[in-house]
């Protein structure tokens, strides 16, 4: 059920965007295995934009990005967001990493 709200919300929000916005773009996102992070990473997939993903997975799950992992637009980097070094240039950075528990971000 939560999927197809969520989808349906895709939906709406595509339709309201110009797709061309993120064609061709680079785009990072930190927490990319996360909940939000991984529907980020799939609709900015299906807008065209080559997405790396930065996670370490203390959090995130493999499961939510499986169905991204051959596609030649995605690529998961298995690192902590905090010591992350790329040599490449991003046009856009999305940060959604962090854990939700407020006695963990101490």
């Amino acid at each position: 059920m939560i999927d197809d709200i969520i989808l349906e919300d895709l939906a709406k929000i595509k339709s309201m965007l110009n797709e061309d916005a993120f064609a061709g773009k680079k785009a990072l996102v930190t927490g990319g295995a996360g909940f939000i992070g991984s529907w980020l990473c799939d609709v900015l997939v299906g807008f065209g934009a080559d997405v790396t993903a930065v996670d370490d997975l203390s959090t995130g799950r493999m499961k939510n990005i499986d169905h991204l992992m051959q596609n030649s637009k995605f690529k998961l980097v298995k690192a902590d967001v905090c010591t992350f070094k790329s040599e490449g240039r991003f046009d856009f950075i999305l940060h959604m990493a962090g854990h939700a528990s407020p006695d963990a971000s101490d």
